[in-house]
């Protein structure tokens, strides 16, 4: 199995549904050692991705009605357990993929699964650009993930 994933996920012209997006790109201009993907929606390819890693660690938009900018860090097993979703326009979530992907590929799954959430202030109007809140909690998940990769 390979050792890490990481993926961003967003839609660029979105405003903060970028957001997963500018992640994983700062993080690869950081020098982050682990393989990175791009996903512009959720969707069963999102197993095709992960599928034969050790661990992964998804980045998204959520709109769940709190402060803009805030994190959530959720494992596999708050996904599964909840049925959580970022933002999904497409009829399935990241939970139902995920455990889609455990019934049909157990033995492929990655053990480690963490979800980092970040809650979008503005996913309605074209914008190339994140807001406030959001660019800040990026170099605050950005930071998080430089330590994970310098262990």
């Amino acid at each position: 199995m390979k050792r890490s994933l990481l993926i961003g996920i967003g839609n660029p012209y979105l405003g903060d549904d970028k957001l997963g997006i500018e992640v994983v790109k700062k993080a690869k201009k950081e020098g982050c050692p682990w393989d990175i993907e791009i996903l512009y929606n959720i969707g069963f390819d999102l197993l095709d991705k992960i599928i034969g890693y050790e661990e992964v660690i998804i980045i998204d938009a959520c709109k769940y009605g709190i402060d803009p900018g805030t994190i959530l860090k959720l494992n596999k097993k708050d996904l599964l357990k909840q049925r959580v979703s970022s933002i999904n326009t497409h009829g399935l979530t990241l939970s139902e993929i995920l455990e889609l992907g455990e019934a049909l590929y157990p033995e492929l799954m990655p053990s480690g699964v963490e979800v980092i959430l970040i809650e979008a202030k503005d996913i309605s109007d074209f914008s190339y650009k994140c807001s406030y809140e959001v660019e800040t909690s990026i170099s605050k998940v950005l930071d998080y993930l430089k330590k994970k990769w310098l262990k």
